[in-house]
């Protein structure tokens, strides 16, 4: 599985509107929201084409005091896709990205509400749906709230408009 480094030059942070931030000011930008009591919900999605495998991840801001709406910061990643082929590993490599995500912001900012998106889905007439508890579990044992489609709009939709 991909290890991360969130702060190294390897993450190129992108903001909603796909502006490329630096690291500093992603965090500046999240203890903001945090200090006014808003949540972050974290999630990544996947996109297998026939020479790489784009891992998309976001940062979802929502909930703080006088904001309306919501925000979100997001960075993806090209892997060669022979690895991805198999379903599985794909859906546990997203979960470990979010894990990873969740684990780094949780470190920098432990006071933070942070719930995380797996996109696999409730529905046993789904393909991922024989993963949801594996990892929802997964990220549960954590310490962190979760969920799944059709409740992971962190990864379903979010993460995923920047894996395409």
């Amino acid at each position: 599985m991909q290890n991360h480094t969130y702060e190294a030059e390897v993450v190129r942070w992108f903001t909603a509107d796909g502006i490329e931030i630096g690291v500093n000011e992603l965090k500046n930008k999240l203890k903001d929201h945090i200090n006014r009591k808003g949540k972050l919900f974290i999630g990544c999605d996947s996109y297998l084409n026939y020479d790489k495998c784009v891992f998309a991840s976001a940062i979802c801001l929502h909930g703080a005091e006088n904001q309306s709406g919501g925000n979100y910061f997001w960075y993806r990643r090209n892997i060669h896709s022979e690895k991805y082929q198999n379903f599985s590993l794909r859906m546990f490599q997203e979960a470990h990205n979010s894990l990873g995500l969740a684990l780094w912001v949780s470190e920098t900012f432990p006071e933070a509400y942070i719930e995380v998106h797996v996109d696999v889905s409730s529905n046993p007439s789904e393909k991922s749906y024989k993963y949801s508890d594996a990892l929802s579990g997964m990220i549960k044992g954590a310490g962190f709230n979760c969920k799944i489609k059709p409740n992971a709009w962190a990864a379903n939709a979010v993460a995923d408009k920047h894996s395409k």
